[in-house]
Formats: structure tokens, C-alpha cells, sequence
């Protein structure tokens, strides 16, 4: 019984943490801009990591997409909106990576689900 609440209030931290953290990063960076992909580095057979350019106030910057991806999603040439802080174009978010909103809203009814069930 303690340890289905004791998982109930982690999820339900989980999910709150999650939802402040991409609300942060959103207001951080709020500038959302077109990137060109520029390169296409060769992770292995399956996964590629594509590096990007883009610019702001007429100075470019490069990134590289964190997160690999299947080796047929993206070309050299492609266009991706990247979301970069206004003050400081060098931090950026790649698109997809942010969506913890979902996974926090997930976590924390999976936390209510478990604290109700074992009150």
C-alpha cells in the first residue's frame, strides 16, 4: 500500500518537473527559426545525425540534432525550424525534443491513478 502512494508522488514530481522544465526551456528560447541541414554525420547503419546552420542577426550558427534519427528522415538541403534564445543565439532547441508537456501529463494522472487505488 506505502509503496503504490510512494510511486504515486514520484510520478506526480516526475510530471511536474517535466512540465516546469519545458516551460523554462520554451521561454528561453522563443525564437523559432528556419536551420538548413548542412551535413549528415554516420552514426551506423540505421542512424544518422544531421548538423545544421542557421542565422540570426546576419551571423551564422551551427548545431547537430541530439537525438539520432532513422537515416531516411532527413537530406542534406532539408529545412527544420529550430527554436534559439533571443540574447543568445548559440542555445537552441532541436525540433522533437522538447515535449515533455504529454510526458508530464502522463506522469502525474499515472501518480493520481496510483496514490487513488490504494487509498
Amino acid at each position: 500500500m506505502i509503496l503504490f502512494i510512494l510511486i504515486g508522488i514520484f510520478c506526480i514530481y516526475l510530471g511536474v518537473h517535466s512540465i516546469l522544465r519545458e516551460y523554462k526551456d520554451n521561454k528561453r528560447c522563443n525564437l523559432s527559426i528556419n536551420a538548413k541541414i548542412i551535413k549528415i554525420e554516420e552514426i551506423d547503419d540505421n542512424n544518422v545525425r544531421p548538423i545544421f546552420e542557421y542565422r540570426v542577426n546576419n551571423k551564422d550558427y551551427n548545431g547537430k540534432l541530439d537525438l539520432l534519427k532513422s537515416r531516411n528522415k532527413y537530406k542534406v538541403g532539408d529545412t527544420i525550424i529550430v527554436k534559439c534564445n533571443k540574447s543568445d543565439p548559440s542555445d537552441y532547441i532541436e525540433p522533437g525534443k522538447n515535449n515533455l508537456y504529454l510526458v508530464g501529463v502522463i506522469a502525474i494522472i499515472m501518480g493520481i491513478v496510483f496514490i487513488i487505488s490504494k487509498i
